[in-house]
């Protein structure tokens, strides 16, 4: 699986927060010379996540075409996953209309930085986890790219209610992504 990682002001106090709140530890606070410190926990459900705390070379990336676009957790109970990260990490939540419905998020800072989805029962072989976007500029050759080196194809290019053209692929090892296709001058930047 990808592993998403949320940064955090105080990797000590967001570990301790986390053993409160039922947290399975994976991997012990680490430190990376210069990057800062990372730990990897399973969340309430024991969805597995990395916390982050940079050190003096910022950690984060560009936006655009292959960059990490958005993140969403699944999960089997969204009230459970809300008070985890919010108990956890202090984020907040809020929804918004996605086609009818309801689309859980995670916020801070009056910003929301990541989705929440509820497991739908026809996916009961799903374990919570949670399922990184990257962005891409041409959705039709991206999954063409994906049969022709070992991947494979989950979910077909479908419209997203909120996002436009996005596809589930498995990479050859079998690791679970969203592409998402960008659609304006701003995003493909």
């Amino acid at each position: 699986f990808w592993l998403v990682a949320l940064a955090v002001n105080d990797l000590k106090q967001t570990m301790r927060s986390a053993s409160e709140n039922d947290a399975q530890v994976y991997e012990k606070t680490t430190k990376v010379k210069n990057y800062g410190r990372y730990a990897v926990i399973g969340d309430a459900e024991k969805a597995p996540v990395m916390f982050i705390q940079s050190g003096k070379t910022p950690i984060g990336g560009t936006t655009g075409p292959g960059a990490w676009v958005w993140a969403e957790l699944w999960t089997d109970d969204i009230g459970k996953a809300t008070t985890f990260y919010a108990d956890v990490i202090g984020v907040g939540h809020d929804t918004t209309d996605r086609g009818g419905e309801d689309y859980h998020l995670f916020t801070s800072q009056g910003e929301p930085r990541a989705g929440i989805v509820k497991i739908p029962a026809e996916l009961e072989d799903v374990d919570p986890g949670w399922a990184p976007y990257v962005g891409i500029t041409d959705i039709a050759a991206t999954l063409a790219k994906v049969k022709e080196l070992g991947g494979r194809v989950i979910l077909g290019e479908t419209e997203h209610p909120a996002a436009g053209s996005i596809a589930l692929i498995l990479d050859p090892v079998g690791a679970a992504l969203f592409v998402y296709q960008l659609g304006s001058a701003q995003e493909a930047k």
